[in-house]
């Protein structure tokens, strides 16, 4: 069986230092090798049965059922058993016996076994082993239980290194999942970078024709001959909508800057109905256009403020604005300034 490109062996077990190390923790010794080989002839006859018991176990488990639902595959599957039993007890446990067993662990997590029903299939297995051995035995126990001690050692053996498989696995998938999390914050950083370079030229492509349009409007408005009343009073209106599209294109960079948490307030002492007068009446002829009636209600004593009096001004102007744009014809728009309590 050929490893997965994206399962490699080499930082679990390869060298032969690392196998020595592991076959020491479970004190496998050069004796268990040669008694397993003789616990091999014993088995050998009764592998059919064994695998049909095993794979009862395995079939009496709904999940476990439903991997195996495959036409022939439990048929299959039984043969390689059988290979692998039979390299359970061969007596050589290697750097190859090692890598197989992790290339096995591999697959059955890649097809969705649950490391527990993984571990409850090795209990069931040495339980079958167990009871066809203590036949063999019978006459002898203390053997029995060596051979028993010896099968279980190399058993969990089998065990850990499914678990290696298992857990690398569960690494490397959290591992690629990291990655693509970072290949996308990376994305949205070059989006973000590139919607800020696009935000500061669209903001320098308005300003400048508005700064011509504001000058020659004020040019007209300076030489007021020849235009009537009305002419004026539109000349005004058209300067104060100039100062409004100002203020979007401020607004725009305001925005900017808070998203990348650069905003700079200028506190000061503000006059609430003053401000809140001026920028209703920026809006007079907007309503009345639009058939609206547009109203100001405050107190004759001057409210004081500490805000920043531009970004009010700014927020104002939206509340207004979406009141005149999003309300039928005949509707009556109030503004008002109601003093509260004093802060403490």
């Amino acid at each position: 069986m050929t490893i997965p490109k994206q399962f490699k062996i080499e930082p679990l077990v390869v060298n032969p230092e690392a196998v020595r190390k592991r076959k020491a923790f479970f004190e496998i010794e050069p004796g268990d090798e040669q008694l397993l080989r003789e616990i091999q002839q014993h088995l050998a006859p009764h592998e059919a049965g064994i695998m049909d018991r095993f794979y009862d176990f395995l079939l009496s488990q709904d999940q476990i059922r439903r991997l195996l639902s495959a036409p022939g595959l439990v048929d299959r599957l039984k043969i390689l058993q059988i290979r692998y039993f039979q390299e359970l007890t061969q007596g050589k446990y290697e750097r190859e016996y090692f890598e197989n067993r992790l290339r096995v662990g591999f697959v059955h997590q890649r097809v969705g076994l649950p490391l527990e029903w993984y571990l409850g299939a090795y209990r069931k297995y040495l339980g079958i082993l167990r009871d066809t051995l203590r036949e063999s035995y019978r006459s002898d126990r203390v053997q029995f239980i060596k051979v028993m001690s010896t099968l279980t050692k190399i058993v969990f053996l089998d065990m850990s290194l499914a678990i290696d498989a298992y857990t690398y696995s569960g690494q490397e998938a959290l591992a690629q999942k990291a990655s693509e999390l970072e290949q996308a914050n990376t994305k949205l950083r070059e989006l973000d970078e590139s919607k800020r370079h696009l935000t500061g030229a669209i903001v320098h492509d308005l300003q400048n024709p508005l700064a011509g349009i504001i000058a020659f409007l004020q040019v007209l408005e300076a030489r007021p001959e020849g235009l009537t009343e009305v002419e004026r009073r539109s000349l005004r209106e058209a300067l104060a909508r100039c100062s409004d599209l100002s203020a979007l294109i401020q607004d725009v960079l305001q925005m900017n800057r808070t998203e990348e948490g650069q905003l700079e307030l200028y506190m000061e002492s503000v006059e609430l109905v003053e401000l809140t007068r001026s920028s209703t009446e920026a809006f007079a002829l907007v309503a009345e256009q639009g058939s609206r009636q547009l109203t100001f209600h405050g107190p004759k004593t001057p409210v004081s403020v500490r805000t920043d009096q531009t970004l009010l001004r700014r927020i104002l102007y939206n509340l207004i604005r979406n009141a005149l744009q999003h309300t039928p014809a005949g509707t009556r728009v109030k503004v008002s300034v109601q003093p509260g309590p004093p802060w403490t």
